[in-house]
């Protein structure tokens, strides 16, 4: 991963770690990337299995992520608050779901446990 990030010019200085439960595994992966870096693009890189099918363009929602902890995703919504297309593909947020093609890495995200 680290690799990847400098190849990509990331900074490493400040790395933001969290964790992802894939419920359909039943297990959970420990990520880490540096703030402003694209969440969907750490979530393949860590081949965390979600179909990313539009390619990142907001369009099929394959990309969802479920925030169990309120605070974490209140925090994440005033950091990144959704467009308007993120909205619409969505269809509603009272759900704590977002597009993970939507959001960067932030320090909202820290240590908070993303489920998909």
């Amino acid at each position: 991963m680290l690799g990847f990030l400098l190849r990509r010019g990331l900074s490493t200085s400040k790395l933001v770690k969290f964790e992802v439960f894939v419920e359909s595994t039943g297990k959970s992966v420990a990520l880490e990337a540096p703030k402003g870096t694209p969440l969907a693009q750490v979530l393949k890189d860590g081949n965390i299995p979600l179909p990313f099918e539009c390619g990142f363009k907001c369009e099929c929602g394959t990309c969802a992520i479920e925030f169990k902890d309120k605070s974490t995703f209140e925090n994440v919504l005033k950091e990144q608050p959704p467009a308007a297309d993120e909205k619409s593909t969505l269809g509603s947020l009272d759900a704590p779901i977002r597009l993970s093609c939507q959001l960067k890495v932030s320090d909202a995200l820290e240590l908070s446990l993303i489920h998909i």
